[in-house]
């Protein structure tokens, strides 16, 4: 693990010298979002899976980068303190698009999701972002809830930041709780380009596979950097989502996530959890009625898909 202790400076932003470094020199950088180290693990798995994850981005020529907040500024690149600190720390506000500024103005340790976390890269030029999953279109969104008039429209901001920032988000597709075809019809409408590492659907996230086809299938690194290159020769590019499935050893069949995310969403409705907390509240039945297979999942995909996007950021610098 690296140990860091100096650090560059501005009014908003804290850029540690390794990743300050790489950036000034052009070498390949993969930034770590914060969320999942704070809320999708226990303290102890959660400092060791970071570690996994930072070691296979070195091991992979690229420089990792966790960002997160802390008593008002944007860290990009932290030690091992702010890592033990963030792990497991369920207390620990989470910032989405809309509400980073407000947790920027509170005091100790803060989180980035994924739409904060691209709106950090573009800010300081990274273009690579490694994440589990990313958030979507939820189930019956855009349909009334019990006979009401209303709809949630309870769609992740992450969507709208891929239509709008220019940065490369390597994840294991969205969420199995969601509405996958919905969210993909979502990413098209809005220019979204998603292309999945060796496999002919769209990962369903814990599970390798979904019934959903994946629009670009791409089957090595080096002609998934090219891909990306090409995007961002393009005019006005968009994000680019490029997914890989979780490791088959980790893996859970598509029947089992799809027992769970309906015994979560009874759960979850129930008791009357809404808007940004549905996410974790989900993600705690799955892992309750999977007997806790669905973290080790989350843990593997994590690690892979740090190691795909170094691969993918070392291959388009080159």
């Amino acid at each position: 693990m690296r140990n860091i202790s100096t650090m560059q400076q501005s009014d908003l932003f804290v850029v540690n010298d390794i990743v300050a470094s790489a950036l000034a020199d052009g070498r390949p950088v993969v930034a770590l979002e914060s969320a999942a180290l704070a809320r999708g693990f226990s303290r102890d798995l959660a400092v060791e899976v970071e570690e996994r994850i930072e070691n296979a981005v070195l091991e992979r020529g690229a420089v990792p980068a966790l960002l997160f907040l802390r008593n008002g500024k944007v860290h990009v690149g932290g030690d091992i303190e702010d890592i033990r600190a963030i792990a497991g720390n369920r207390n620990a506000p989470r910032a989405s698009r809309s509400s980073l500024a407000g947790v920027l103005e509170e005091t100790g340790y803060g989180v980035t999701t994924v739409s904060a976390s691209m709106m950090i890269c573009a800010k300081v030029g990274i273009r690579f972002l490694a994440v589990g999953g990313i958030g979507g279109v939820h189930r019956g969104a855009f349909q009334p809830i019990d006979g009401q008039k209303t709809i949630s429209l309870d769609v992740s901001p992450d969507l709208e930041e891929l239509a709008r920032t220019a940065v490369v988000v390597v994840a294991s597709g969205a969420k199995s709780f969601l509405d996958l075809p919905a969210t993909m019809q979502w990413l098209e409408t809005r220019g979204v380009p998603v292309a999945t590492f060796g496999g002919a659907t769209v990962p369903g996230y814990f599970s390798i596979d979904s019934s959903e086809p994946s629009p670009i299938i791409v089957d090595t690194p080096e002609n998934g950097a090219r891909l990306v290159r090409r995007h961002f020769a393009l005019p006005s590019p968009t994000g680019f989502l490029f997914c890989v499935p979780v490791p088959a050893e980790a893996a859970l069949s598509r029947e089992e996530i799809e027992r769970a995310a309906r015994i979560a969403d009874i759960e979850v409705s129930t008791k009357g959890i809404a808007g940004g907390p549905v996410t974790a509240a989900m993600l705690e039945v799955m892992a309750r009625e999977t007997a806790d297979r669905t973290i080790e999942a989350q843990a593997a995909m994590s690690v892979r898909n740090a190691a795909v996007a170094a691969q993918l950021a070392s291959g388009a610098s080159g």
